[in-house]
């Protein structure tokens, strides 16, 4: 049976969307529905462009805007980084190791005799670091707990809502952390709203609010709303810097 690159190429594109998603999930549980979308889009073409492409080139420039789309921007250059060594790596032992693969276009491999046993322990020291870091991200999770069961307290209203902390939060306006609520909980007038783009794009409409976990011990934050989170089974996800039992 021969193998052809290509369609390694195609299936480890499908994989690593995968991967990028359910870290994704992990570092930040609001990731927001056109984000996934865009993503997944651009990772599809990715995908196909290297299936039909004589060159990678294109496929790369599309893997990175997929990347950029799931990642916000402190965590996505990991995950280039992470794609590119585990991708190439295995690739080109692949290419290097088995005399039965063809290669029915032009890709450029290490020419050196023992490369393929380098890019095969570089790539599996790499996954290691990743399951790793995989791991911790699931225990700080664990630790923090995802559901809660907390009270806001607005102007205008005293919420007691269920949520869990968001890994990927760490916004701040004043000093105080954002904690993001589900739409249509928030009634605020319009005087009392601050509206500030996030990251440079997100809009986010918020009041000032006092948070508890117990109802004893509160402390401020900014209860905002962005569209198009998603956010089922929970009404707010809370800030890595909101601090609680």
């Amino acid at each position: 049976m021969r193998i052809y690159l290509d369609l390694v190429i195609l299936i480890n594109g499908w994989i690593m969307l995968l991967t990028s998603l359910s870290v994704a999930l992990l570092r930040s549980q609001s990731i927001r529905k056109s984000r996934l979308a865009v993503g997944t889009v651009f990772m599809s073409l990715y995908c196909f462009s290297i299936y039909l492409s004589k060159g990678q080139w294109i496929g790369y420039i599309l893997m990175i805007m997929a990347v950029i789309a799931f990642y916000r921007l402190r965590p996505w250059l990991t995950s280039v980084i992470l794609f590119v060594v585990i991708h190439t790596t295995y690739l080109y032992s692949l290419g290097l190791i088995s005399p039965q693969c063809d290669i029915r276009y032009h890709i450029f491999l290490i020419p050196t005799t023992f490369s393929w046993l380098i890019s095969f322990v570089f790539g599996t020291l790499i996954i290691i670091l990743y399951v790793q870091y995989f791991h911790q991200l699931s225990k700080h999770q664990r630790m923090a707990g995802y559901h809660r069961r907390i009270w806001l307290k607005t102007a205008n209203q005293t919420l007691e809502l269920t949520g869990y902390y968001d890994s990927g939060n760490q916004a701040e306006y004043a000093g105080l952390p954002i904690v993001f609520l589900k739409p249509g909980l928030l009634m605020t007038a319009r005087h009392e709203q601050v509206v500030m783009r996030l990251h440079g794009c997100e809009k986010v409409v918020m009041v000032p609010a006092e948070l508890s976990f117990d109802g004893q011990r509160w402390q401020w934050v900014y209860a905002g709303v962005m569209p198009d989170l998603d956010m089922e089974n929970v009404d707010v996800l809370l800030n890595v810097h909101t601090t609680g039992g």
